[in-house]
């Protein structure tokens, strides 16, 4: 009697291996850019939100001829701390920078070899931030 033999189907081990190995080549490859978008993202936000407190600082100055250096004096809701995310965003003037807002990394979701760093703006709408993060603006 003739044995019929069937081809074996599936993978063996040493193909599997070499599959995982190739996808945590890729993702270590990709993951700190991906990394640097996420950081990128939330700048955005917090730049938003202290283009909101430049303009409510011009509208205080309008009215009082200096600026704000409360939250409580401006004219929005600024997020507090249940409401913020990823920055801590505060109106503040200091006398012969022309800062006019900062916001503050917190610790909220802060990747690895991410550390606080502050972001201004100043009276003219330029932003600046803390030396080694110039690649998030």
């Amino acid at each position: 009697m003739e044995e019929k033999r069937f081809p074996k189907k599936g993978f063996t081990l040493m193909e599997l291996i070499i599959v995982i190995v190739v996808i945590g080549i890729l993702v270590s490859l990709a993951w700190p850019t991906y990394i640097k978008v996420i950081e990128k993202s939330r700048v955005t936000e917090a730049k938003n939100m202290l283009s909101a407190i430049r303009q409510s600082q011009i509208r205080y100055y309008a009215q009082y001829l200096r600026y704000s250096t409360s939250a409580n004096t401006i004219d929005i809701i600024i997020p507090g701390v249940p409401e913020k995310k990823y920055f801590t965003c505060t109106p503040t003037y200091t006398t012969g920078v022309e800062r006019i807002g900062r916001a503050v990394r917190t610790t909220l979701d802060k990747p690895a070899g991410i550390g606080t760093y502050i972001i201004y703006i100043y009276e003219n709408g330029t932003f600046s931030i803390s030396s080694g993060y110039e690649y998030l603006l």
